[in-house]
């Protein structure tokens, strides 16, 4: 399973340590991916920044993404869970993709 998680206001908020919980736990499970997917400008100066946050929240993951187009990206890495917090994202994102606000 792919399940990929928004950065800003979902993973990096008020709610990270149940993120960081979640996603410990996830990534113990071998047929689990976690993905970021972030609309953070996509930079070496922000992947750098981004991952120092994750880190610093204990929030594991397999793969950052930092894109202007969330849809690609979910198509692109087939997800099958994403997870965001604002509702506008899951426009465009195909039916077969379970999206939790």
């Amino acid at each position: 399973m792919k399940i990929a998680l928004d950065a800003d206001g979902t993973v990096i908020s008020e709610y990270s340590m149940v993120f960081s919980v979640l996603t410990n736990l996830l990534a113990k499970c071998s047929d689990v991916e976690i993905f970021i997917i972030s609309a953070r400008e996509n930079s070496v100066r922000s992947q750098n920044m981004t991952m120092q946050e994750l880190k610093e929240l204990d929030i594991c993951y397999d793969r950052l993404i930092l894109t202007d187009n969330k849809q690609q990206a979910i198509k692109e890495n087939k997800i099958d869970l994403f997870v965001d917090n604002q509702i506008e994202s899951f426009n465009g994102v195909a039916p077969d993709v379970c999206c939790l606000l």
